[in-house]
């Protein structure tokens, strides 16, 4: 076999290794609970280019999918370490997955209302990619939870929104959160946040402001006393040599 053919036929069963894996993948995101499917056999004629591809896909993928992968087995087929990837990397794959989980679930505590409304809408567009994947939705009871978490510190800090809060915590709809609820809360949030908000960037300018008045009062002070100081040197240096300029026409 010419290097022509043999590059030729290597190309033909890397795509050929390349579609089955889509046809695999895709039916596992359709049917995510079949299980997975058996070994794939390379016959005895391609066996060497399966040894080909598989040296070539570990060096180029991530290093966390790699040594999953040899942690399992030491000989590893190109199909396997494909299958590998898809379904770790690919977009819904177990790593999107398992991120977005973590996301959704953890999200956190707020120090400012900036970062909470921020926070915030990264959770929404997390949980909305996360049921496109397939990962089971929030119920009403965890998102309360979550929600009640991100702005327990400002709560603190500011009366009226504590207010607010509080009266809704302690509404009838409270004791068994529902979504209609969980989403009125979350508006209030928002709606709090947002005025909050808007105060902290008064503050930041004024503060700004206040300090470029600092800065300036500082230069010209510093200017005044320079200006000052040259008046002075200048005065003592022509009152001596007037003085000078006396004294030698009293002896002549």
């Amino acid at each position: 076999m010419t290097a022509r053919m043999a590059s030729h036929e290597f190309a033909v069963f890397v795509g050929e290794c390349f579609a089955l894996e889509d046809t695999r993948y895709a039916t596992m995101l359709t049917a995510p609970w079949t299980p997975k499917p058996l070994p794939v056999t390379i016959p005895t004629a391609l066996r060497e280019f399966d040894s080909k591809l598989s040296i070539l896909l570990l060096a180029a993928i991530p290093e966390p999918v790699k040594r999953r992968l040899l942690e399992e087995s030491d000989d590893v087929r190109s199909i396997e370490i494909l299958d590998a990837v898809w379904r770790h990397v690919s977009p819904g794959g177990q790593d999107e997955s398992k991120s977005l989980t973590q996301f959704v679930r953890n999200l956190g505590v707020a120090s400012t209302a900036e970062e909470a409304l921020q926070m915030l809408r990264q959770w929404n567009t997390a949980q909305k990619r996360a049921v496109a994947v397939g990962i089971p939705a929030l119920g009403p009871v965890e998102k309360y939870s979550i929600l009640t978490n991100l702005v327990g510190k400002l709560e603190k800090k500011h009366q009226e929104f504590a207010h607010r809060s509080q009266t809704l915590k302690h509404s009838t709809e409270a004791r068994v959160p529902s979504e209609s609820f969980v989403r009125k809360l979350e508006d209030m949030c928002v709606e709090e946040l947002r005025l909050l908000e808007a105060d902290e960037r008064a503050k930041t300018s004024r503060d700004k402001a206040k300090d470029q008045w600092t800065m300036n009062a500082s230069v010209a002070d510093a200017t005044a006393a320079a200006a000052k100081g040259n008046v002075k040197g200048t005065g003592t240096g022509q009152g001596s040599g007037e003085g000078g300029g006396k004294t030698k026409n009293k002896d002549g």
